[in-house]
């Protein structure tokens, strides 16, 4: 298996299991956390999850 079917299936996992947004968050919020607050780490990062899916569609 090569090394872009890899990346392909992980991409379709995420997609179709719609963890995609959960993922992006989670970049966000390993690189934030030691900065700031939890809970406000949280919104930021799923504020930029969200514009993250909307490129995508673009």
């Amino acid at each position: 298996m090569s090394e872009l079917d890899v990346r392909n299936g992980i991409e379709w996992f995420f997609r179709e299991s719609g963890m995609l947004r959960d993922y992006f968050a989670g970049q966000v919020i390993a690189n934030q956390l030691h900065y700031e607050d939890p809970k406000r780490v949280a919104r930021y990062a799923y504020e930029v999850a969200d514009a993250m899916m909307e490129a995508r569609k673009k």
